[in-house]
């Protein structure tokens, strides 16, 4: 009986994930979303780090693909927009707010890292962690270039 209702699940899924017809830019994007998903403390400046913006320099993609993307994933993302709080005890937000990206169902991310399940959406998050670090060192060495060239 699980079984059946995880192939209905999985065959919606994979209908929503077939609305945007570039495969390899939709598991690019969502790679970095689910490795993000355990990063909080790397960011671009001034954004979360599972913001589009951030989304879109890890992956390299651009902002208005990142948000194209997103679009076509909306009844499985969420863009949204929470307050900042100053430290992990204050429990009064400090006025502003950041933009995160979420999956909005545990079922969603379980369905993507499952290579049996979701096919050619499969998400292999070793191998995009990787990537990832490897994109957030290089961003660091720029940032850490630009500022430098400012002291000068």
């Amino acid at each position: 009986m699980q079984a059946s209702a995880f192939s209905e699940l999985d065959r919606l899924y994979t209908q929503i994930l077939s609305v945007y017809s570039n495969s390899e830019v939709l598991v690019h994007t969502l790679g970095v979303v689910l490795v993000l998903e355990g990063v909080s403390n790397f960011k671009a400046p001034g954004e979360h780090a599972r913001s589009p913006a951030t989304i879109a320099a890890i992956t390299g993609l651009g902002e208005t693909t990142i948000h194209i993307v997103l679009q076509a994933l909306q009844s499985v993302t969420e863009i949204r927009n929470d307050p900042v709080f100053d430290n992990a005890d204050d429990d009064e937000p400090n006025g502003t707010t950041i933009w995160l990206v979420v999956l909005s169902h545990r079922s969603f991310h379980d369905f993507l890292i499952d290579k049996a399940r979701s096919g050619p959406y499969f998400v292999d998050t070793a191998r995009f962690g990787g990537r990832v670090f490897c994109r957030i060192l290089e961003l660091a060495t720029i940032s850490i270039k630009e500022l430098k060239g400012c002291r000068r």
